[in-house]
């Protein structure tokens, strides 16, 4: 009988000083990258002129 079948991939151990479960479930922080700022989500003090001054082909 053969024998069962082993993983191969590879485990290493975390970097001394890292965080194991960097987010733990229920808890979401966003990364600067993901931020609304970031995409343009939030509306700035130019947007409502930008949005008013449209060229008339619109």
């Amino acid at each position: 009988m053969a024998e069962p079948r082993k993983s191969r991939r590879v485990r290493t151990e975390p970097v001394p000083g890292s965080d194991p479960a960097p987010q733990a479930p229920g808890r979401v922080e966003l990364s600067r990258e993901d931020a609304e700022e970031s995409w343009g989500d939030r509306r700035g003090p130019n947007d409502d002129r930008l949005i008013q001054d449209k060229p008339p082909h619109y």
